[in-house]
């Protein structure tokens, strides 16, 4: 199954669309490349990021936008 993740970079928004579902992130600080996945992180009410969604790099396309 794949997954597309279009990331704003500048309203910091990401939205992720696969065969399931499609949701929209608000506060999306930055995408992580870890060992065979990617990890999306949202700024939390406490002004820190945490990782909010975790998917496989082999079936993941990102899309950015900076404007």
């Amino acid at each position: 199954m794949l997954t597309l993740i279009t990331f704003n970079t500048s309203t910091h928004t990401a939205c992720v669309e696969n065969n399931s579902f499609t949701k929209t992130f608000e506060n999306v600080t930055t995408i992580k490349e870890g060992h065979r996945y990617y990890e999306m992180y949202q700024k939390q009410s406490n002004g820190t990021s945490a990782p909010v969604l975790r998917v496989p790099i082999e079936s993941t396309i990102i899309h950015y936008i900076h404007e």
